[in-house]
């Protein structure tokens, strides 16, 4: 069938802070010790400085794919 061509948009994409629920996670550090596993993108709360590992760093940015309507 070869290539098709669909539509996409960007949306970015924060992660609030589980903590205090006010701030916005920002990546500070790759551990490259534990590549390997899930989490290896360490964040810090931009408002209580809470930290947290995640599976990606955010802010990221996401494309959608556009479904046409009709």
């Amino acid at each position: 069938m070869g290539e098709k061509q669909f539509e996409i948009k960007q949306v970015g994409v924060e992660y609030e802070c589980d903590n205090c629920k006010q701030g916005k996670m920002l990546f500070i550090e790759f551990l490259a010790s534990v590549a390997n596993q899930a989490t290896p993108y360490v964040h810090k709360c931009s408002t209580c400085d809470h930290q947290q590992a995640f599976a990606e760093k955010y802010p990221t940015v996401r494309f959608l794919r556009v479904e046409n309507v009709g």
